[in-house]
């Protein structure tokens, strides 16, 4: 019959065990990370299009349109403080264009959450070869892959502001800055990642309707 050991653990055991509680460590702690990092994307996702229905709501409420840019305009119409990710503008003199009599909004990412989110950037951010979603009915980048992105958009840069921008027309209607009668020409995505393993696209359809979807890397698809 097999003896049981009465003299406890070898030191070889004892090592192995170390070892393995070890490696098991570190893979969670990678594990958290990743998740972490992938929570962060998605949470500034969601402030994203908590920050496009904002716009649409006040344009829809106000009667007078909205816009929403992402980087400081070059003309100066929404200057930008260190660390701001975007600005809502209002139009104030209801002219239909945003110009420096307009009221000007910024707008900034959730504490913590800009450390793990960024705008998509096609020299860096993973899965360039992943495609747009059919969602984004953008008519400036119909079709294609993220590598098609500019500025981490599929929005028409104006040309007056020279970043990409979205406006809403006081029916709620996305419209490009500089045809702001052309209803639907502003429909797009603005996409968010962690630059690691998360890709979450924010559209805005033709109608104004926001909704967010995920790269999957399991199917390849947008879920």
């Amino acid at each position: 019959m097999h003896r049981l050991r009465e003299d406890g653990w070898t030191m070889i055991e004892i090592l192995t065990v170390l070892a393995i509680v070890g490696v098991m460590s570190t893979m969670a702690v990678a594990s958290l990370k990743s998740y972490s990092r992938r929570e962060d994307a998605r949470s500034a996702a969601r402030s994203v299009a908590g920050l496009l229905e904002r716009a649409r709501g006040e344009a829809l409420s106000s009667g007078r349109m909205t816009w929403v840019v992402f980087q400081q305009p070059v003309n100066g119409v929404a200057p930008f403080a260190d660390g701001q990710f975007a600005a809502l503008i209002y139009d104030t003199n209801n002219d239909l264009q945003p110009d420096g009599a307009d009221k000007v909004t910024p707008i900034n990412l959730p504490s913590g959450v800009s450390n793990h989110a960024f705008m998509y950037d096609t020299a860096s951010s993973p899965f360039q070869s992943a495609g747009l979603p059919d969602a984004d009915q953008s008519r400036d980048i119909a079709d294609g892959s993220l590598t098609n992105t500019v500025e981490g958009t599929t929005l028409n840069v104006d040309a007056f502001m020279g970043v990409p921008a979205i406006g809403f027309s006081s029916q709620g209607i996305p419209v490009k800055a500089g045809t702001p009668l052309d209803p639907g020409s502003g429909a797009g995505a603005v996409y968010m990642t962690d630059n690691e393993s998360s890709v979450v696209a924010i559209l805005v359809l033709p109608l104004g309707d926001v909704r967010t979807m995920a790269w999957d890397t399991g199917s390849g698809k947008w879920r």
